[in-house]
This record gives C-alpha cells, structure tokens and sequence, in this order.
C-alpha cells in the first residue's frame, strides 16, 4: 500500500502467485487475478513475478517504508525470516528511512467488525462442540495419547471421505465435525492449500519429507 503515491495505480497492489498446470496438479487450484480481487476488493493485481520491478519504481517515490518485525514479548527468533530478508533487500536501495508498522497493526487488531466477532464465536463454539465430545471420553487412568487419538481419530475418517469423493466414490464413514475441526491446522499449516489424497496426488512435502522424520521436523 502506498496511499500517498502520484501514480493512482500504486496506491493499492495485490501480488499474487501466477499459476500454471503443473501447480494446479501438485497443488491444488490457484486465485486467478478476478478471484483476487473479488476476495479483496483490489483492483490493481499483479504476478509476484512483477514483485521485485514495480516495487523499484514505488521506492523512488518514496521518503520512507514501514516495516514489519515479530515485536511480540514472547518472541524469540534466531534465524533470518522472510520478512528480515524483504528489509534488508529494501536496505539496499537506498535513501529510505524506515519506520515500524506494529504499533499501527497493533492497533488495527484490536478493532473487530461484526464479521470477525461471528467467526470467533463460531470458532469458540466449534471447539467448545469438540472438548465436550472428549469429555466423555475422559476418565481416570486415560492417556493424553488416548484423548489426542479421539481427534486424529475422527481426522483420518474425514480425509478418507473426501478422498473418496474426489475420485466419485460414495462417502463410507460418519464423521463427528466438531472433532475434524480441531484438527484443520493440519491442512493450514502442513498440506497448506495442496490438500493432497490418498488417491488423485500426493502431497509435496510429504514427498520432501521420505526419511524418518521427528516432532521437531513437523511442528
């Protein structure tokens, strides 16, 4: 976002990643540049290929960027991420003063419209719906194993259900949803938007990761 810009199409920017067979395949279907800006609102969509050139052309307008650092209290990363590498290409140019973005998204987290209030009740309520599933099942002398294998339980029996109609199978497993649900990070952070199957793909990182791995290597 550059709202003070003289050129009207650099107020406002979208990037996102072109697509193309071959990613459809390995991962999944792809915004097209009229999804994105159905979703968003913005006008001005670009390939992430164009990143790197349009941003150039932004920067001699500029006097200063704001940035964006992990300034949380708890935080404590050791390695370079993908933000810190973004800075120091900005370094690079030359001529900017730079100011911090977190006091104003700070703020801007704070402030929830009706929108974001509704899906955090029903987030609340889903998991609500899925702790009061286990409780049942929780008694002295069950493992914290055993109530995780509740959830995973019911994960692996709604993975297989939409394996199976994805190839035009009938569906063979009743499914607890309020469970499946406290196991949606898996597809997030995991499988990301591959979600691949048993059956059509297979999942890249599952590809990546053919050796023994650990907890460490997951999570």
């Amino acid at each position: 976002m550059f709202p003070d810009s003289i050129n009207e199409n650099h107020k406002e920017i979208l990037f996102i990643r072109e697509t193309n067979n071959r990613i459809v395949h390995w991962e999944g279907e792809k915004l097209t540049k009229s999804d994105a800006f159905e979703i968003s609102g913005i006008k001005n969509v670009h390939w992430l290929s164009e990143f790197d050139e349009i941003l150039s052309k932004i920067l001699k307008e500029a006097d200063h960027v704001y940035i964006n650092t992990n300034e949380h209290y708890r935080q404590n990363v050791q390695t370079q991420t993908r933000e810190d590498r973004f800075i120091e290409k900005l370094k690079n140019f030359g001529g900017l003063n730079f100011k911090k973005s977190n006091p104003i998204l700070q703020y801007q987290r704070s402030v929830k419209d009706e929108i974001e209030l509704n899906l955090i009740k029903k987030a609340c309520h889903i998991t609500k719906k899925g702790f009061e599933r286990v409780l049942g099942f929780v008694k002295p002398g069950v493992w914290e194993y055993e109530i995780e294998a509740e959830f995973s339980h019911e994960f692996l029996k709604n993975r297989f259900n939409k394996s199976l109609e994805s190839i035009g199978v009938d569906k063979i497993f009743d499914v607890d949803q309020s469970l499946v649900s406290e196991t949606e990070w898996f597809d997030d952070e995991i499988i990301g938007t591959k979600h691949g199957d048993f059956f059509v793909k297979r999942s890249i990182n599952y590809s990546k990761r053919s050796q023994s791995i650990t907890s460490d290597d997951l999570f």
